[in-house]
């Protein structure tokens, strides 16, 4: 078995380039060309932004449309589940730290946002979102990060009761020396109340509604055939600043990580 394994380490050791180019070197095209083609796909989304006017909601009729106003609840606000904070929408996302040393890594155990439909007001009138499907981009966050034996705010101990999952705290504590337990970070992104969003989607009738107010008739999601939907607590040119630079980022990175992984693979085998 010895003998085995010290031929195979130098038959890899000699042929360490070749072994590179059928491995490594692919992986690097194939990681290039997915950055790419999604550099592609999101400078198209900032392209659909650009070229698609803000409708005042009185406006807005049927079809793919752009908005931004305050968000209204379709009934009460609701409260994000660890600040407690009054909103229209959330996420989150609870991570905990496992291993040691140089391989100490977070898991996420457990995430989600809330698909509670909501208003979109200016000083027309409002017509609602139905946020289920949306590509979501919230900025406003709050990082909750808790060590072991450290207290757990009263409202994190209440959501994690609620949900029925283990605090994560020391099995036993003894002031400075904890026996178990994890580090952990609990982390949610809110639209909190009264706050302006951008939305770009599909506008579609709503179903069995009668109203004298056309976009009462309305609801924006996303659509069956131009499927871009987009929430974000930034105003539209932060959005496309955001994506003009992640557009750009993917197309050139994605493009040199593939044109070197190529370069590599002709080099290895003559052609170069």
């Amino acid at each position: 078995m010895s003998n085995l394994n010290t031929s195979i380490h130098n038959l890899l050791v000699a042929n360490d380039p070749i072994i590179f180019a059928l491995i490594a070197a692919p992986v690097s095209v194939s990681v290039g060309v997915y950055y790419f083609i999604k550099g592609f796909y999101t400078w198209s989304q900032y392209n659909t932004i650009v070229n698609t006017p803000t409708s005042k909601v009185e406006a807005i009729a049927t079809g793919f449309v752009e908005v931004y106003g305050e968000t209204v609840p379709k009934g009460e606000y609701m409260l994000s589940p660890f600040a407690g904070r009054e909103c229209t929408f959330y996420k989150y996302a609870i991570r905990e730290l496992h291993g040691s040393g140089k391989h100490r890594h977070w898991n996420t155990i457990k995430s989600k946002k809330s698909n509670s439909p909501f208003f979109i007001e200016d000083d027309t009138g409002r017509i609602e979102v139905d946020p289920a499907e949306a590509e979501l981009e919230v900025v406003d966050k709050k990082i909750f990060h808790i060590y072991p034996g450290q207290e757990i705010p009263p409202k994190i101990v209440e959501f994690l009761k609620e949900v029925r999952l283990s605090d994560g705290r020391p099995v036993l504590d003894l002031g400075p020396l904890h026996i178990g337990g994890h580090e952990r970070m609990y982390i949610e992104y809110v639209i909190e109340k009264g706050q302006k969003v951008f939305v770009t989607g599909t506008a579609v009738p709503k179903e069995e509604v009668q109203s004298d107010k056309h976009e009462d008739m309305l609801v924006i999601r996303k659509g069956d055939f131009n499927k871009f939907f987009y929430i974000s607590d930034r105003g539209e040119k932060g959005v496309l600043g955001g994506m003009r630079n992640k557009a750009l980022l993917y197309l050139i990175g994605g493009g040199l990580a593939a044109l070197i992984g190529l370069a590599y693979i002709f080099f290895s085998i003559g052609i170069l």
